[in-house]
């Protein structure tokens, strides 16, 4: 079954854009994000360097996949139309099921699809998390 894996903003992702995440993908959403650089004071009055003692999280950027499903021809365009549009729009919420984590993601690029073979497309795309630690 694939409905009530994921939403994306709010609505079953499957049920509304026929799509299904990776499972590839859930393990880099899982990832942990990358620190930024620690500030470093390399005063010539002291000995060795004084480093920053907050060390806080930088932006991921995340490459995602997305299965795209459909039982006929009109409703794979519905789908895939739908679906390009809610990536163009604006930020989305991407809410993992499993893990009850959502997801603050805005769309960057696809870095590769696969067009329809009988029911089935594969979206590869490319986006940012600009804050790791905002999960709702």
């Amino acid at each position: 079954m694939k409905t009530g894996l994921y939403e994306i903003n709010g609505e079953d992702a499957y049920t509304r854009y026929g799509v299904v995440l990776d499972y590839d993908s859930l393990g880099s959403l899982l990832a942990p994000p990358p620190m930024k650089d620690v500030i470093e004071n390399d005063s010539p009055l002291s000995d060795g360097v004084e480093l920053g003692d907050m060390p806080k999280v930088a932006k991921r950027n995340i490459t995602l996949i997305f299965h795209l499903y459909a039982s006929s021809a009109a409703q794979a365009q519905q789908h895939y139309e739908s679906f390009v549009s809610m990536l163009l729009s604006a930020p989305f919420k991407l809410k993992v099921m499993r893990t009850g984590i959502t997801y603050n993601l805005r769309y960057k690029s696809s870095t590769g699809f696969v067009p329809w073979y009988y029911s089935h497309a594969k979206f590869t795309l490319s986006v940012t998390e600009p804050n790791p630690t905002n999960h709702s």
